[in-house]
């Protein structure tokens, strides 16, 4: 929904951000974690880390916060709800228009 480079923008212009690390496929797990070594790791609550990982995590950064997630709806959601929204309101129309469209198709050869 959103091109990778308009999400780097919009988030270069975030007052909090000071960095943006984009991570390409083949680097290793946590690499800019293990490089820069955070004092502070900050974990949103629905992170996806299982207890072992959580206590790795812990033995590169100082320490590990957890907080609740701040956007009340995720890109995700927000696809899912267009790919719906966009069912209910197409359907009607293509059961207008597309019998007339298959009959055309099928008489013109």
């Amino acid at each position: 929904m959103v091109p990778e480079m308009e999400r780097l923008e919009l988030l270069a212009f975030q007052r909090p951000v000071d960095l943006i690390y984009k991570k390409e496929e083949d680097e290793s797990r946590w690499a800019l974690i293990k490089a820069v070594a955070p004092d502070v790791l900050v974990l949103t609550a629905d992170h996806s880390y299982d207890a072992s990982e959580l206590e790795e995590l812990e033995g590169i950064v100082g320490r590990i916060e957890v907080l609740p997630r701040q956007a009340s709806v995720t890109t995700s959601e927000r696809i899912r709800q267009m790919y719906m929204n966009l069912g209910e309101r197409l359907g009607p129309k293509l059961a207008e228009v597309l019998p007339g469209l298959i009959d055309s198709i099928v008489h013109r050869g």
